[in-house]
């Protein structure tokens, strides 16, 4: 199995999402119907939480890699969140405790997050 190789930008492989959403924001509501606005804001709720969701999920793998590898089992992951997503010190663990949670003992609640079911505050 050949090894999976990182692009230069790793975000290109969500490109088109990042195009579709900027669409939408160009667009704006000024023009919609207060029935779309409603049915926009729960699109966008429901595609939220499916987001935060998969983030969870992502944050888990990453966690129990560095846990692997290191011997402190929260500041890898916790100083990441801090440093790179610029979270407070409260933020960073309680997305990290969110995502062991949802990664274990909740993983009925993680999928109906990610079906957007439920929002994260009710996790």
């Amino acid at each position: 199995m050949a090894a999976l190789t990182v692009p230069d930008d790793p975000a290109s492989h969500y490109s088109s999402l990042a195009r579709a959403l900027g669409a939408i924001d160009q667009t704006g509501p000024e023009q919609l119907a207060t029935g779309a606005l409603r049915h926009d804001l729960r699109w966008f709720a429901t595609q939220q939480r499916a987001l935060e969701a998969m983030s969870a999920r992502w944050l888990a793998e990453l966690d129990r890699r560095e846990r692997d590898a290191a011997d402190d089992d929260l500041r890898g992951c916790t100083a990441w969140l801090r440093g790179e997503l610029r979270l407070t010190s409260n933020a960073a663990y309680s997305q990290l405790r969110t995502a062991r949670a949802l990664d274990g003992e909740l993983r009925l609640t993680a999928g109906a997050l990610r079906r957007g079911e439920i929002g994260a505050h009710r996790s």
